[in-house]
C-alpha cells in the first residue's frame, strides 16, 4: 500500500470510520467496567485502578464468571442472555483488534476502509481486509445493541459478597484478577 496524504478527503473519511468504531467499542467496554464495579462493590478511583490493569478479555471473563448467582432474571433465560451477549462482545473484540492494530487506508468505495493485517504464527500471512461503509454501520449497530444489553445486565447485578467457601466457584474469580 502506498502512503496516503493526511489531507486526502477519502483518508479523512477512513479515519472517521475507525474513530467511530473505537468510540462505540469504548462505550461497550465502559459498561463492562461498570459491571465489574457493581459486582465487586467498588467505585470511583478504586474501580478505575482495577479495570485499567485488566485486559479486555479478562474483564469480560471476570464479569461473566462472577455475576451468575444473584440475578433478577430467571436462571435459564439469564444464561441464554449472558451467553449471547458475551459471545457477541468477544466477536466484536476480534474486529476491534483489526481496527486498533492494523494500518489502514481508504477503501475503494466511499466510506470503506482497507486494513493491512499481518499475522505471523507458523507462517507469515499478510492480507488486506476491506470493510465497506455498510459493514462499518453494522458494527456500529452491533456495538450499540451489545452496550444496551450490557446496561440491562449491569442494572440487574448485585454486589457479590465473598466468603471463605471455596467450593463456591465465584470465589475463585479473585485469583484471576491477581
Amino acid at each position: 500500500m502506498t502512503a496516503v496524504s493526511e489531507h486526502d478527503e477519502k483518508f479523512a473519511v477512513a479515519c472517521q470510520q475507525v474513530g467511530r468504531f473505537l468510540y462505540h467499542f469504548s462505550l461497550l467496554e465502559q459498561q463492562i467496567d461498570e459491571g465489574i464495579g457493581k459486582i465487586l462493590d467498588i467505585e470511583g478511583a478504586a474501580l478505575s485502578i482495577v479495570v485499567a490493569n485488566i485486559d479486555f478479555v479478562r474483564k469480560v471473563n471476570v464479569l461473566r464468571s462472577s455475576e451468575s448467582s444473584k440475578a433478577v432474571i430467571p436462571d435459564r433465560e439469564r444464561k441464554k442472555l449472558l451467553q449471547e451477549t458475551f459471545s457477541g462482545v468477544l466477536a466484536l473484540n476480534e474486529q476491534r483488534k483489526i481496527v486498533a492494530h492494523c494500518p489502514f487506508y481508504p477503501g475503494k468505495d466511499s466510506g470503506g476502509v482497507i486494513f493491512r493485517r499481518t499475522v505471523a504464527t507458523k507462517n507469515l500471512n499478510v492480507k488486506n481486509i476491506e470493510w465497506s461503509a455498510a459493514e462499518f454501520g453494522g458494527y456500529f449497530q452491533k456495538a450499540r445493541n451489545l452496550t444496551k444489553r450490557l446496561e440491562d445486565i449491569v442494572q440487574n447485578l448485585v454486589p457479590y459478597l465473598p466468603s471463605l467457601d471455596f467450593s463456591d466457584p465465584r470465589n475463585s474469580m479473585y485469583l484471576g484478577i491477581l
